[in-house]
């Protein structure tokens, strides 16, 4: 396995983590007020609604019976 094969392995793989903490970094850098707690309370309380209905849709996903009706019931409720 080349380097660039093995650079390829490691984006597929962990690709999202990598961005993220990309992300996080350059935000923290460029405001001042990103990485305190009251923020980082606040984005995780703004996320909640969102993660559990993801968390959902993946095991569903995950069992192999694809359903993606989530958006029509996540909007009802």
């Amino acid at each position: 396995m080349t380097n660039r094969e093995q650079f390829a392995d490691f984006l597929l793989q962990r690709g999202f983590f990598v961005v993220f903490a990309i992300i996080f970094i350059f935000f923290s850098a460029a405001t001042p007020h990103f990485f305190q707690a009251g923020n980082i309370l606040n984005i995780f309380s703004a996320m909640d609604p969102l993660a559990i209905t993801a968390s959902g849709l993946a095991l569903v996903v995950m069992s192999g019976r694809l359903d993606i009706s989530i958006g029509s019931t996540a909007f009802l409720s």
